[in-house]
């Protein structure tokens, strides 16, 4: 069988876990990803195939719809393009608020200057006490609180959207 990413260990893995063999799978994709990975040679010089990077992007779009799917989250954000907002959703007892917070509150509490139409690229939510924020000015990890959010909210920092 192909092991796309080596050989691994991981029917010996699921076998200490309590996990039958119908709950391990292998993807075959590329024997030459897989050598490399087993010797430590994946890097430039390894060929992905379009295959394993569609497979990659299809898995990130999967988790990211899945935990933003969650219903024991405390807390959900997001960036709305459309409206140019950040959407800052709480959950308590079953129940769910959102409150939009403008993207031009965030950029004047980010604490430097900042062009005025620098936008969110990534937003991530770490826990469910902190946010992270990529800009499109290029600033990376910029780390608000989760409170700090909420607050900017409740101080109408937030745009109608």
């Amino acid at each position: 069988a192909a092991r796309p990413l080596g050989g691994g260990h991981a029917f010996e893995l699921a076998a200490k876990a309590g996990v039958g063999a119908d709950g391990v799978f292998e993807l075959p994709l590329d024997a030459r990803l897989a050598a490399a990975n087993e010797t430590g040679g994946v890097g430039a010089n390894v060929r992905r195939p379009a295959a394993f990077a569609a497979l990659a992007d299809r898995i990130v779009e999967e988790v990211y719809n899945a935990m933003h799917a969650r219903k024991d989250r405390l807390v959900d954000v997001r960036y709305d393009a459309s409206a140019n907002v950040v959407r800052v959703r709480r959950f308590l007892d079953g129940a769910a608020d959102e409150f939009p917070l403008s993207v031009e509150a965030l950029r004047k509490a980010r604490g430097r200057a900042a062009p005025a139409d620098a936008t969110p690229t990534r937003v991530a939510l770490v826990g469910n006490r902190s946010v992270v924020f990529d800009w499109s000015d290029r600033v990376r990890d910029d780390v608000f609180s989760v409170d700090e959010l909420l607050e900017m909210c409740a101080k109408g920092s937030g745009a109608a959207g």
